[in-house]
């Protein structure tokens, strides 16, 4: 819910001849003192996922996070699959609201660590 009062800074979306099947967005939010991005939600069509699609778009949005100097990039996901982009649990970072903190998951694209509350920018 707490996405409703962040900015949304961009989204990406996939398609395979002219239908769309795939998106994700970001948005801004600080952790702890620091800006940083929100990935989420991810969407890719069940009939492609195992095409790479997902990957692609992940791999778009730390593109972007690099781009736009944000100190890491956070999401709530599975950390089998996204531990190839470099991801690991984020247990000091406090989101509002119920979330596992197994699934809290933190890339640094700067020095930073994931620590303290996070909040929409």
């Amino acid at each position: 819910r707490w996405r409703e009062a962040a900015r949304r800074v961009t989204g990406f979306v996939a398609r395979q001849d002219g239908r769309l099947v795939g998106s994700v967005r970001l948005w801004a939010i600080t952790v702890g003192e620091h800006d940083a991005l929100f990935l989420g939600p991810i969407a890719v069509a069940s009939d492609v996922r195992r095409e790479g699609l997902g990957a692609d778009l992940v791999t778009a949005c730390v593109d972007e996070a690099r781009r736009r100097g944000a100190a890491g990039l956070l999401l709530v996901g599975d950390l089998p699959y996204f531990a190839r982009f470099g991801f690991v649990t984020a247990p000091d970072a406090i989101l509002p609201g119920p979330a596992d903190p197994e699934r809290v998951l933190w890339l640094t694209i700067g020095d930073e660590v994931a620590r303290g509350p996070v909040l929409p920018a």
